[in-house]
């Protein structure tokens, strides 16, 4: 699953559904977003990628 329609994630909500697959430093930096104090756009282009890749493996692990 890419990133939908190159669109990326716009406020802390929008990075809930990688709670599954975020490391504690990510969570952290989640948290720091929903509080106002980082931006969401301080998770990279790069790291979203990843999390979109994350996601679908361990969303493939559960289904089988």
């Amino acid at each position: 699953m890419a990133v939908m329609n190159n669109t990326l994630p716009t406020t802390h909500v929008d990075f809930y559904k990688y709670l599954l697959v975020l490391t504690e430093a990510q969570i952290v930096k989640l948290r720091n977003i929903a509080l106002g104090i980082l931006s969401p756009s301080s998770f990279s282009n790069a790291e979203i990628q990843d999390l979109e890749k994350d996601l679908d493996r361990a969303l493939a692990g559960n289904q089988q």
